[in-house]
């Protein structure tokens, strides 16, 4: 048996249970806020393209851009 002092008192804790559910409530709300928001946030992150480094060469076609070319013969 545990002889703490909270566990040998009691008194009713009615305002105590009360309020556990209170903060529950809370918790919960605030998981489906976080969840909303992280839903947004990685539609917008995934609108992000890559970031490029500067020393990268950039291009729009392949043509332009300085790629080295391989042949490979079989």
């Amino acid at each position: 048996m545990l002889s703490c002092a909270f566990c040998q008192a009691k008194e009713p804790a009615d305002d105590l249970v009360a309020t556990k559910k209170d903060l529950d409530a809370q918790v919960e709300a605030k998981r489906k806020e976080t969840k909303e928001f992280e839903i947004k946030m990685r539609q917008k992150a995934s609108t992000v393209g890559n970031i490029v480094g500067k020393n990268v060469p950039v291009s729009q076609t392949e043509v332009s851009g300085n790629l080295m070319q391989f042949s490979v013969e079989i």
